[in-house]
């Protein structure tokens, strides 16, 4: 009975640092998920405003920056936007990509690259 003493404690605190680790690794998990989310929303944001305001590829590029910025703050890095822009048929066909890396810290302290692209027809006008 004396070889059992303390071992209540011991398990406690083992059970402790794994339900710890298992919720933060959840909350990790979560942040990745939402930025990916917001970066290719971003990157249709950018295409929206290259189709209906014309704006061109520096105006586009900001308009996803800002948008991820206000989205996630500094939870993503190393954000690049591309702008293309290709004749169609229909009309003008824009495809933007936006990519990034989310650093997270935790239990499980890795950098994840995200990508979004977005393409978006620009219909003329009947005649």
């Amino acid at each position: 009975m004396s070889s059992e003493r303390g071992s209540l404690p011991l398990e406690s605190v083992i059970g402790i640092v794994f339900l710890m680790m298992l919720a933060l690794g959840s909350i990790q998990v979560t942040l990745l998920l939402f930025a990916g989310n917001v970066v290719k929303a971003s990157a249709h944001e950018a295409a929206r405003a290259a189709i209906e305001i014309g704006a061109d590829e520096q105006a586009a590029a900001t308009v996803a920056r800002d948008s991820v910025r206000r989205s996630v703050g500094g939870l993503v890095e190393d954000l690049e936007v591309s702008l293309e822009r290709a004749p169609a048929p229909q009309g003008a066909l824009v495809a933007v990509d936006v990519r990034a890396t989310v650093s997270l810290m935790g239990p499980v302290p890795f950098t994840f690259p995200l990508s979004g692209r977005a393409r978006v027809l620009a219909a003329r006008p009947p005649r």
